[in-house]
């Protein structure tokens, strides 16, 4: 009995941190997607190239996890790139106009 509570709450805290992960790289891909598209449109080419590195990245961080992820990995996904829209609009466009 011990030791099934013991494994439970261990699953439980390593999927906790797996979905935190996942929804953390949502909200930094679409940050920033959104981020270089304002970039680009102002023409600040040296972030828009800086940023673009940094989407590159996170995606061949991404791709590998979400291919075999369950319905609440793709869950953590969407609701991170949800988040993330919502604060990119609202902060990244009042920083810089």
């Amino acid at each position: 009995m011990f030791c099934n509570r013991y494994h439970s709450k261990h699953y439980k805290n390593a999927m906790t941190k797996k979905l935190s992960f996942i929804f953390i790289r949502a909200f930094l891909i679409i940050t920033c997607h959104t981020c270089n598209i304002f970039f680009i449109t102002n023409k600040m080419y040296l972030y828009a190239v800086i940023i673009g590195m940094f989407i590159s990245l996170l995606w061949t961080i991404n791709v590998r996890d979400i291919s075999i992820a369950t319905w609440h990995h793709r869950l953590a996904y969407v609701l991170g790139g949800t988040v993330g829209t919502i604060v990119s609009l609202y902060y990244i466009t009042d920083l810089f106009i």
